[in-house]
């Protein structure tokens, strides 16, 4: 796992921790509880299709936090109208402390042909204390679309289907995340830098080499310079048809990325430590400099993909959004903070935007509980769906071979 990886599961035990402190004042003997989390953006749920003559495998790619158990596994049930269409138990992966690598899928031996809302329930399984507890539920819409092959070189005729989900919430939400959340530093010996994450509908390959930067405005008054923004890898949110050469397929997809802020840190101002071996921040902006209201703007050559919007504390951190509080908060990991995230009229950056489903769930369905909070990310929504989410086939291509992509 990366360094991100490691910091991320530590500060999952020191989140543990403190959330236990308070019950182990209670009367004993009680069991402390283990706080366990799902990383957002490193959740992936897909469909896969191994032959488009078949059906489709549900697959969940995920980071979870608080796994303790040598035995522990979770549990993913896929769900229609109430009716369970299969159940299936899956071990961790590789492992960092109490993180652990989740890849889960459903059984080639029992594909699934079922198409519109799903629900798919993932389950913790503490093997030690013999009980499964709720980790997330997923509702989501899966769609069938044409696998088509050339008959005579004027028509097209279907010859099965591929799956995937539509994931049209993704591109409503954003995250910032705090590097290395839990340093405490005097001096600069680990990095503070910030990242945001986001989606876009569409083909990622618009995405490269382009210049990224972050225009932002705090209280209102503009930042004198604009920040650099990096990319970081895309990822795709969907199981999408990759096949070199072949025009046969026609498939929606999603993916998501993140940008990694250059010469801006989170937090109050740390000097360069005189021993010369840590960061130099004689030239890096922080945070807790800026405190208030921030907008930015997510620019790529000049033109605005995405405008953020997040209130940063005193202490130079984005506080966390009010979804993240309460009895019914959207549980995250620490340093982890949901921001509000604008498209801009006439996304150039999204092929599809469906504002309804912007405004009814975060990615996979997670429920939006108070929508009146998120005014600002609903001011530039389109008033109805728009762009091809239904792609026509095309005359050409070949049969495919063998399986496909997995």
């Amino acid at each position: 796992m990366n360094k991100s990886t490691v910091v991320r599961a530590a500060l999952s035990l020191a989140i543990s921790m403190a959330t236990t402190s308070a019950y182990a004042q209670q009367a004993q003997p009680q069991a402390r509880p283990t706080v366990r989390v799902l990383d957002e953006t490193e959740t992936y749920l897909r469909l896969w299709t191994p032959s488009p003559s078949g059906g489709y495998v549900v697959r969940l790619e995920t980071i979870a936090y608080g796994v303790t158990g040598r035995a522990d596994a979770t549990q993913m049930v896929v769900k229609q109208n109430g009716r369970t269409l299969v159940t299936q138990r899956c071990a961790f992966g590789s492992r960092d402390g109490t993180a652990a690598r989740l890849s889960c899928a459903t059984p080639d031996s029992n594909l699934l042909t079922a198409t519109g809302e799903l629900t798919i329930e993932l389950s913790y399984i503490d093997d030690e204390n013999d009980r499964t507890e709720p980790l997330r539920t997923f509702v989501v819409q899966a769609r069938k679309y044409p696998d088509w092959i050339r008959g005579d070189g004027r028509r097209v005729t279907e010859w099965g289907g591929r799956y995937q989900i539509l994931a049209h919430d993704a591109i409503g939400t954003a995250w910032f995340w705090h590097t290395n959340p839990g340093t405490t530093q005097t001096e600069a010996h680990e990095s503070q830098s910030v990242r945001i994450y986001t989606a876009f509908a569409g083909d990622p390959a618009r995405f490269r080499g382009s210049v990224y930067s972050l225009r932002c405005t705090v209280n209102g008054t503009r930042l004198p310079a604009d920040i650099e923004a990096r990319i970081g890898g895309v990822n795709s949110l969907t199981e999408v048809s990759e096949r070199p050469n072949m025009q046969d397929t026609r498939m929606v997809q999603w993916n998501r990325t993140y940008f990694e802020m250059q010469q801006l840190w989170w937090g109050r101002r740390v000097p360069f430590p005189a021993s010369r071996a840590g960061y130099n921040t004689e030239n890096t902006r922080f945070m807790a400099d800026h405190a208030g209201a921030w907008s930015c703007d997510l620019r790529m050559d000049g033109t605005v993909l995405r405008t953020f919007m997040f209130t940063v504390g005193a202490d130079g951190r984005v506080a966390a959004h009010a979804e993240q509080t309460g009895a019914q908060a959207y549980r995250q990991l620490g340093g982890l903070s949901l921001i509000e995230v604008r498209l801009p009229a006439n996304s150039p950056a999204d092929e599809y935007i469906d504002p309804a489903a912007i405004r009814a769930s975060f990615q996979f369905g997670q429920p939006r509980r108070q929508a009146n909070l998120w005014t600002n990310s609903f001011t530039t929504l389109p008033a109805r769906a728009t762009g091809n989410a239904d792609p026509t086939p095309v005359a050409g291509g070949a049969r495919p071979r063998g399986r496909g992509r997995r």
